[in-house]
């Protein structure tokens, strides 16, 4: 199982950010389950025995109708598992206490206008309900604004990154000792790349900068590396022309870093390929991947 290595900590100790919320949960919770889609999704977190908590998000037009909709709810709950079923609300959140022999849960909903979702979390509890983590969950759940430049954070599998608003979710690594995430533009091969790779010591047999030279091996040509020391950090940086392998994919200009952090012993990566045409002298849409506060790439 892949631990979470966040800069910061919520009041739960743990921050996610994943399609536009925040969660603040607790250390030993992990994402096991996931979904890439914008509209309609699903994230579950378990703790080293059993799943815990379920996140739901819908795309919807409007606020629904709280009290039709949870009544209806409600009936289908009793009358599926014949569990002893009570209103549960904790401000914003709309919500029902499913009560089992064999353990309880807790679901609230909540509409957030800020990105038009319609959100429920489920509460899986070995027995009784934990009031004080629920009630701490619920309120530490936000909607996670764009940056001004027009970027979306994104934290998890101890990645903390920003990614263009306009670009998808493309790609999602969570192994031990590699997680990664690929964001890609509508018009190829606009992408950025981030990874975040353990174990260093057992595999990494080069310098920091040979291993990122060999990442661009038969991709990048006109190949130029630059190195900068920022907080104890040596970044080491590549950019040139990217050619892709295939001969009808469309070239582009390339970027790339690499470091290890002194603090987690944790290597990571980020690559950025641009359209060729793309004003190279313009700044760049909001990306970045940091480790340490105030250390990142692009600074």
């Amino acid at each position: 199982m892949l631990h979470p290595m966040n800069a910061d900590h919520g009041p739960a100790g743990q921050t996610w950010i994943w399609r536009h919320f925040r969660l603040e949960l607790p250390a030993d919770w992990e994402m096991l389950q996931f979904s890439r889609d914008m509209e309609k999704g699903r994230c579950a977190f378990a703790d080293r025995d059993r799943f815990r908590l379920e996140f739901d998000w819908r795309k919807v037009p409007g606020a629904p109708d709280f009290e039709r909709m949870m009544g209806d709810y409600r009936a289908r709950l009793e009358s599926s598992s014949g569990a002893a079923v009570s209103a549960r609300s904790a401000g914003a959140w709309h919500g029902l206490q499913v009560r089992r022999p064999h353990g309880s849960s807790s679901r609230f909903g909540a509409y957030f206008a800020e990105n038009g979702c319609l959100v429920e979390l489920v509460f899986l509890w070995p027995g009784e309900p934990e009031d004080p983590l629920e009630r701490s969950i619920l309120d530490g759940f936000a909607a996670e604004p764009e940056t001004k430049a027009g970027g979306r954070r994104w934290r998890a599998f101890g990645l903390d990154c920003v990614a263009p608003a306009s670009m998808k979710l493309a790609q999602c690594v969570a192994q031990p000792a590699l997680a990664g995430l690929e964001f890609a533009g509508s018009r190829a091969p606009d992408r950025w790349s981030f990874r975040r790779l353990g174990l260093v010591p057992h595999w990494m047999k080069t310098s920091v900068g040979e291993w990122l030279d060999a990442q661009t091996a038969g991709r990048v040509q006109e190949h130029q590396r630059s190195s900068s020391d920022k907080a104890g950090h040596r970044m080491e940086k590549v950019e040139g022309h990217f050619i892709p392998r295939g001969l009808l994919q469309r070239r582009g200009r390339y970027e790339a870093a690499a470091w290890i952090c002194p603090r987690d012993g944790r290597l990571y990566h980020a690559e950025r390929i641009r359209p060729r045409g793309d004003d190279t002298n313009a700044e760049p849409p909001d990306g970045y991947i940091a480790c340490c506060p105030g250390v990142r790439w692009p600074p």
